[in-house]
This record gives C-alpha cells, sequence and structure tokens, in this order.
C-alpha cells in the first residue's frame, strides 16, 4: 500500500544524503526520483527508458514510470511534482531530473534533486528553465488528500518537559519549552491512546512527548520554535 509523504516530509529525510538506488554509476539525479518511489510505494520498478533522465518523459509508457506518475504541462507544476529537463538544455547539458520546488523568474526555477550544483547529495539550487519538457506528478498526491496535520504546543510556563524513546518509552532527555518561549511539533503518531505523540526533534531525532491537558493539540502551529 501507499505511503502519503509530503514534499516537506521527503526533503526533510533526504537533504544532505545521497543515494544510489539501483546500484549503477554511483549516485545519480534519476536515484533521486526512485528513492522518492521507494519511500512512497516501497518499490521502485521503472528506468529510465534509455538510459538518461529524459527518458523518463520520453520514454513514458514503457519504461514503468506511468504506474507512479502522470505527466503534466510545466505550466502546471506544483511543488512535489519531479521537472524533467531534455538533453542539451542550458542548466543540464545531459538532461536532468529534480522536485520542483517553485519559479524564481521567467528563467530560473528552484529545484530540489540528487547530482546537482556540483554536488552529489540531495540539495536546492537555482537552474534555467530552458529545456524541460514538462513534470511528472505523484499519482499518490491525485490519489489520496494530504492527511490532517496535527501539532502539539508545550506552552512557555513548562520549563522542562521528558521526552521518551519511542521504541522502549524509557525517558532519555528534555526539551525546554520556557527557554524557547514555547515549542511546537508536528505529530507523526499518537501513541497508546494519546498518551504520548511521536515528534521529531532537531537536536534529538524522532522521540515521544507526553499529550497532557498543558499541551494542546492544534491544526496550526502555536509557537514559532520546535520542529514542524
Amino acid at each position: 500500500m501507499a505511503r502519503y509523504i509530503s514534499p516537506q516530509d521527503f526533503i526533510k529525510q533526504t537533504e544532505g544524503h545521497a543515494y544510489d538506488m539501483d546500484g549503477a554509476y554511483g549516485v545519480q539525479c534519476v536515484d533521486g526520483i526512485k528513492k522518492f518511489v521507494q519511500d512512497v510505494y516501497g518499490e521502485s520498478n521503472f528506468s529510465c527508458g534509455n538510459g538518461w533522465a529524459y527518458g523518463l518523459w520520453v520514454c513514458y509508457g514503457t519504461n514503468g514510470v506511468q504506474r507512479y506518475f502522470d505527466r503534466k504541462p510545466y505550466s502546471e507544476a506544483k511543488e512535489g511534482d519531479w521537472i524533467i529537463w531534455n538533453w542539451g538544455s542550458k542548466g543540464a547539458p545531459k538532461s536532468h531530473v529534480g522536485m520542483f520546488i517553485k519559479n524564481i523568474s521567467n528563467e530560473l526555477v528552484q529545484v530540489y534533486g540528487q547530482n546537482q550544483d556540483g554536488k552529489k547529495y540531495f540539495n536546492f539550487c537555482n537552474t534555467y528553465r530552458e529545456g524541460i519538457l514538462g513534470v511528472l506528478r505523484p499519482k499518490i498526491y491525485e490519489d489520496q488528500p494530504a492527511p490532517t496535520v496535527q501539532y502539539i504546543n508545550i506552552p512557555p510556563s513548562i520549563e522542562v518537559r521528558n521526552i521518551y524513546n519511542k521504541d522502549t518509552k524509557k525517558q532519555f532527555n528534555v526539551i525546554k519549552p520556557k527557554k524557547f518561549g514555547g515549542l511546537t511539533y508536528k505529530i507523526y503518531n499518537l501513541v497508546d491512546n494519546g498518551y504520548y505523540a511521536e515528534i521529531q526533534t532537531r537536536d534529538y531525532g524522532r522521540c515521544l512527548v507526553r499529550v497532557t491537558s498543558m499541551t494542546p493539540i492544534t491544526n496550526t502551529p502555536m509557537y514559532k520554535n520546535g520542529n514542524y
């Protein structure tokens, strides 16, 4: 079964990391889109079709990409779509694929991907729009609505709050809401019938924090500090 992963969550999980998904030619831009498909579907059974990134577009329908993506014109690009550049493009002479973030100008686009801007690992870069063939839209964004995001808010009246290992539920450190004027965290899961909230802290990674009457759960963040 497919797992919904937002563009923001994918970026948080991969930024600064490099992935060689197919074991061929080292870390390539195509490995980036394969990493996304693997994370969503638990598989990445497709190829470029011709050995280059632009094959994702020109060989669409025969290379397996159609199982996971729909083709869209670049004029309809949304954050999370994957841009395909043609061979010989100004910013990608040997073609390229990367996640669309936003248009910078009539000439430039911000893209998130691997093997770009002189870096192998996932990074952001601004590059030329010239040569774009179109975008591949993940079917997961068409088939499933984005899940409702909830946040746990820990007010500044709480000086410290224990955090717990998400597997053993043993307390191993603390966070300090008072120091930061309150903390807000995105909730990834509610555990033990809502007794704990699973959060991602910047210093201590994924962990649990107690849900109490003092820590309201909302659909929008209450504090600017934390991690969401």
